[in-house]
């Protein structure tokens, strides 16, 4: 029963997360403007959000237009807030090393290059583990956690 819960848990994870990747993308095409979802600690739960530096993913993301095209949230320079994630607190963590935020182009793809994250379940279980693949076209492709995204 631990396992069925911790793998529904890493699914509503990677959903969360896939579907905020396909809105950010898919605004930056219909836009014609650059957009940038990035880790954020404050999404959720402040008037003025802020990308963060901090590697954890899990506690939350937001994506806006970024008109400048500098990964920063400036709403005094014009960026809108297109979505915003709170904690995933029943998450075993997101481990991506690479960027610390995924920035579109206005045709969709990404400016930072190919990106991977894993998907950790609550007890490390490394079978319950899912990857996300962010290729440079800006496309998602899901992987079981043992996957590499260059196979």
């Amino acid at each position: 029963m631990r396992n069925l819960i911790e793998r529904n848990s890493v699914a509503d994870s990677v959903d969360s997360f896939v579907s905020a990747i396909s809105h950010a993308r898919a605004e930056a095409i219909r836009r014609g403007l650059p957009v940038t979802l990035c880790r954020s600690i404050n999404a959720a739960t402040s008037a003025t959000p802020a990308c963060s530096a901090d590697p954890a993913w899990e506690a939350g993301w937001m994506a806006f237009v970024d008109l400048d095209g500098d990964g920063t949230f400036e709403s005094i320079h014009g960026d809108s807030l297109l979505r915003v994630q709170g904690a995933l607190n029943k998450s075993g963590g997101i481990r991506q090393g690479t960027y610390a935020s995924l920035r579109f182009r206005p045709t969709g793809t990404l400016k930072n290059g190919a990106s991977t994250f894993i998907f950790k379940s609550p007890s490390n279980n490394e079978s319950l583990q899912r990857g996300v693949c962010v290729g440079f076209v800006g496309r998602v492709r899901l992987i079981s956690g043992t996957e590499s995204c260059s196979s």
